[in-house]
């Protein structure tokens, strides 16, 4: 089979880009990003441009009220440990196979 085209190298990608561009894994950072694209879009001035260059901002500032809310419920978690180690133990406890925290081990220590 071709590995290119497998789900084993869209992970490898993924991970390489997520482990060098580190802004991606947090919402506001993401949401900057999204938006920074979508100007670039609406930049090239013509129509198709501007839509999907239009869609995309929307979708960084979508993320950007997610990265807020999301922050104020992550305060209120953080703030019952206590104790660093015993936080590590926990985040071990739920990562899945590729050492991340998916929605599924979020949603179990929140």
């Amino acid at each position: 089979s071709n590995y290119c085209c497998s789900f084993r190298c869209v992970t490898h990608i993924r991970m390489s880009v997520l482990k060098n561009a580190t802004f991606l894994r947090h919402p506001n950072g993401r949401s900057l990003f999204y938006i920074f694209l979508g100007t670039i879009s609406i930049s090239q001035a013509n129509i198709p441009s501007f839509i999907a260059g239009g869609y995309v901002v929307f979708i960084g500032i979508a993320w950007a009220i997610v990265g807020v809310f999301l922050e104020k419920r992550l305060e209120g978690v953080f703030r019952g440990f206590d104790d660093e180690e015993m936080l590590i133990q926990i985040y071990r406890e739920h990562e899945n196979e590729q050492g991340m925290l998916d929605e599924k081990g979020f949603l179990r220590i929140v």
